[in-house]
């Protein structure tokens, strides 16, 4: 079994009989139309008028990444209801430490009728364990006010030096 695989199995929540919980797992190319349409309800406008090239470019966008991001999922009965992606990027070495990775947590959505049920937690918290596992050093997430409280709950704190430098337009 690759480590791919044992990852999945490990984050892998199996349901119980009657179980109404989303199972979690990672997602694959397979996905790549499921999570366009969740990032579509995520933040689609009127203004928006193709979704079927937001999904072909979740499928270019999952192909060209499949080494340095990973996408938890949540699912219930066939169909996705969450996600989280991590993306890992490798760190210069220091002396004493070689093969140095970190990772920024993503695209955090949970469909509007799944949110309240810890279902963000259950994600965000999988997606933890997966980049410890992965062997990250830190992992950081950019958080809107109003998420900041949430992330805090699992230890993330408030950088003092972080400076961002927005190269759009």
């Amino acid at each position: 079994m690759d480590e791919r695989m044992r990852q999945t199995a490990a984050m892998t929540e199996p349901a119980a009989p009657g179980d109404a919980r989303p199972a979690l797992r990672l997602a694959d190319a397979s996905d790549a139309a499921a999570l366009a349409a969740l990032r579509w309800a995520w933040s689609a406008t009127s203004d928006d008028r193709d979704p079927d090239r937001l999904t072909r470019d979740f499928i270019t966008f999952m192909s060209s990444t499949a080494s340095s991001h990973r996408c938890v999922v949540a699912e219930l009965d066939g169909a996705l209801v969450a996600m989280a992606w991590l993306a890992f990027t490798a760190r210069p070495p220091v002396v004493g430490a070689s093969g140095r990775r970190s990772a920024d947590l993503q695209s955090v959505f949970v469909r509007p009728e799944h949110r309240g049920t810890g279902l963000g937690a259950r994600l965000v918290q999988a997606a933890i364990d997966l980049a410890r596992a992965e062997g990250a050093e830190h992992l950081t997430v950019h958080a809107t006010p109003d998420a900041a409280a949430f992330y805090e709950r699992f230890g993330f704190e408030p950088g003092p030096t972080i400076a961002q430098l927005s190269l759009r337009g």
